[in-house]
């Protein structure tokens, strides 16, 4: 999956976490049947600090999109656009934010950072760019012949085993091969 892919992903999984925790339904008319044509609403426009959509864009840690979701009800589009033209009124009771799902429950598997030991995402190698600029390390490679590797071996495979990157390797082949000094 590729990152555009994974921040679809995200993106969907967060409003509905949203909806959920605002009552799955239209306030005012009970509609359900489709997210997407489901809004938040400020039930006081003048304490909106966050606006939803562009929290979707640029995202937002949970505990700052509860705050904004605490001062809104959720309503279809339709009601929405009629609410702020006056022609429907706010319904008088509705379901606030469900406090149950204030707490993020984060489900990314953790590991060690194999430099200094802090807990880190499994999906990055390093913790910091500090420790992966501190892992990097020096080759010698007048001490490898890389010219008969890469007739064995895949540039990526010996990025990995070298411990360097894929360019690291294309540079030094390339220098090699235009009898550039090394």
């Amino acid at each position: 999956m590729n990152n555009v892919e994974r921040v679809k992903k995200w993106r969907k999984a967060n409003k509905q976490r949203m909806i959920e925790a605002m009552g799955r339904k239209c306030q005012c008319c009970g509609y359900d049947s489709c997210a997407e044509a489901l809004a938040f609403h400020h039930i006081d426009p003048s304490q909106k600090d966050i606006g939803f959509g562009g929290a979707r864009s640029n995202p937002k840690a949970w505990s700052k999109l509860v705050t904004e979701l605490r001062k809104c009800i959720l309503v279809c589009h339709n009601c929405h656009s009629e609410i702020h033209a006056g022609v429907r009124e706010m319904p008088e009771s509705y379901e606030l934010f469900n406090e149950e799902y204030a707490e993020y429950k984060e489900t990314v598997q953790k590991d060690k950072c194999s430099v200094c030991g802090t807990v880190k995402s499994a999906k990055r190698t390093f913790c910091s760019q500090t420790c992966a600029r501190k892992n990097s390390r020096k080759v010698d490679w007048d001490t490898i012949d890389l010219l008969s590797l890469l007739q064995k071996h895949s540039i990526s495979e010996l990025g990995r085993t070298l411990g360097v990157s894929a360019a690291a390797i294309y540079k030094r082949r390339n220098k090699i091969v235009a009898g550039l000094p090394t």
